[in-house]
């Protein structure tokens, strides 16, 4: 795992640094492509101005005459050669006739080198480039006088070596620059990549120092991005985890103790067993007991298992008067004697019908397990504010408010009344049902008046019936009432 965080803020630098180094690059190409434009620009707009500023001069008067030029190329030449302020670089050559008539100082290397031969008798403005001693010199060509004395042409030139190397120069500055804010960009991105990628590495810290004994470890949030996100949700895992281990470990040790003692009891039984049928029979008989008590934990818990399950409940549209009528029916069947059915409300309500009755036979039966025996029980149902209300009333000793949250978990008893022979999961499987049903379960009691109700809410009632083959399948989990 190490070397995957480490890869990670490897690729990210990576990434980063490629990005990086092709856009100086290319800034760097643009830069150079759009000073080499500039200087081209700038020497097409110096050589046009040496052939306007000649060709205005020919247009003049001679000085030393006061006379106009005439076509006299001489004259022209040494009248602009006098008076002309070159830049660097730059030079001029006049052709009279093809031969070499004038020019100022730099020209004369030029025109000893024989390159400008072909532009000499040019008859209209002609640009070109040409090599001198392996520097580029660009020349623009022009014809600017004619007369009986011959024909002229003025070549300008300038030596682009100069301004090619200020180009470079330039961009050689620029490169370094570059690089310096390239090595300077990568270290900021190395230290950027490690601190996002901070709480990532803590998440792996956490989750290698995390057991099944110790789940306290969490991760510090100090951002609110998805980092940050990432890292709540992550500790959000932990304490759902942490919680469902507790759950589990304390699970686990109340379903040992509740099972220790019925084997306890059948193995007692089971060594005292003798040659005497009588003293066999009535052994046995506490053995089958014992036996169907463990059968009905080991259903409770099966129940409870599957409360997370997506078809622990299937919903489907029952009338309400029939529902209670059948609950009233087997309640009384378990109980033995008459169940008050309070008046219940017309109404068609969206429940898992097989749930309910399990649900509603714990409730009677826990009500029977602490009240006397004989004692009226009653049950029924109200609609209330879109919330459908099925409750079971009876007169025992009551539940302490401290013991309401007690006796709806699992193995959860009661410190009033007689101890039942049950696991302590026949309220906590009652909570699970109304859960499941987007309810809750309810407990209003005092010494001679406990009321346990479901309160599920019908206002946003699912549609469907789920399927009957759904419904068998809940229906198994149920234990047969009789």
């Amino acid at each position: 795992m190490v070397t995957g965080s480490r890869s990670a803020r490897g690729r990210i630098l990576g990434w980063y640094v490629l990005l990086l180094g092709v856009a100086l690059v290319a800034a760097l190409v643009a830069q150079r492509q759009f000073l080499l434009s500039r200087v081209e620009q700038d020497v097409d707009a110096e050589l046009s101005r040496t052939v306007t500023e000649f060709q205005q001069v020919a247009g003049g008067v001679d000085p030393a005459t006061g006379e106009p030029f005439g076509g006299d190329v001489g004259a022209i030449a040494r009248t602009y050669l006098a008076a002309r302020v070159g830049v660097e670089g730059s030079a001029v050559v006049v052709f009279v006739d093809g031969e070499a008539w004038a020019s100022d100082l730099p020209g004369l290397e030029i025109v000893e080198s024989g390159i400008l031969e072909p532009w000499s008798t040019v008859t209209e403005p002609t640009s070109g480039e040409v090599e001198l001693d392996g520097d580029a010199v660009k020349l623009l060509a022009a014809p600017v006088a004619a007369s009986d004395r011959g024909a002229g042409v003025l070549v300008a030139t300038i030596d682009m070596a100069p301004r090619l190397a200020d180009v470079d120069r330039a961009v050689g500055l620029a490169a370094v620059a570059s690089f310096a804010v390239f090595l300077l960009a990568s270290l900021v991105a190395w230290w950027a990549a490690g601190n996002v990628l901070r709480p990532l590495r803590q998440l792996r810290v956490t989750a290698e120092t995390i057991s099944e004994e110790d789940l306290t470890a969490r991760i510090d949030i100090e951002r609110s991005d998805e980092i940050g996100q990432l890292g709540s949700t992550f500790n959000g895992m932990l304490d759902r985890l942490e919680d469902a281990f507790a759950l589990q470990r304390q699970f686990v040790d109340d379903a040992g103790h509740e099972l220790r003692t019925p084997i306890t009891i059948i193995r007692g039984q089971l060594e005292m067993l003798d040659e005497d049928p009588e003293g066999n029979a009535d052994a046995m008989a506490i053995v089958d007991s014992e036996l169907d008590r463990m059968s009905r934990i080991v259903e409770d818990l099966l129940v409870l298992a599957r409360q997370d399950q997506p078809d622990f409940v299937v919903l489907r549209p029952l009338d309400l008067v029939d529902l209670v009528t059948d609950l009233g029916q087997r309640a009384e069947a378990l109980l033995g004697h008459e169940v008050v059915v309070a008046d219940t409300p017309q109404a068609i309500v969206m429940l898992d019908q097989q749930r309910i009755i399990q649900a509603m036979m714990n409730l009677v039966r826990n009500a029977q397990q602490h009240t006397a025996r004989g004692t009226a029980i009653s049950l029924g149902a109200d609609i209330t504010d879109g919330a459908l209300s099925l409750w079971v009333h009876d007169v025992g000793p009551g539940i302490p408010a401290d013991e309401v949250a007690t006796v709806l978990r699992r193995f959860g008893r009661g410190s009033r009344g007689p101890r039942s022979e049950g696991a302590g999961l026949g309220l906590a499987i009652v909570d699970a049902i109304a859960v499941a049903h987007g309810g809750a379960v309810t407990i209003a009691s005092e010494p001679g008046s406990t009321t346990i109700s479901l309160v599920i809410p019908q206002s946003d009632a699912p549609e469907g019936d789920g399927g009957r083959d759904q419904e068998d399948a809940a229906a198994r989990d149920l234990e047969v009432v009789s």
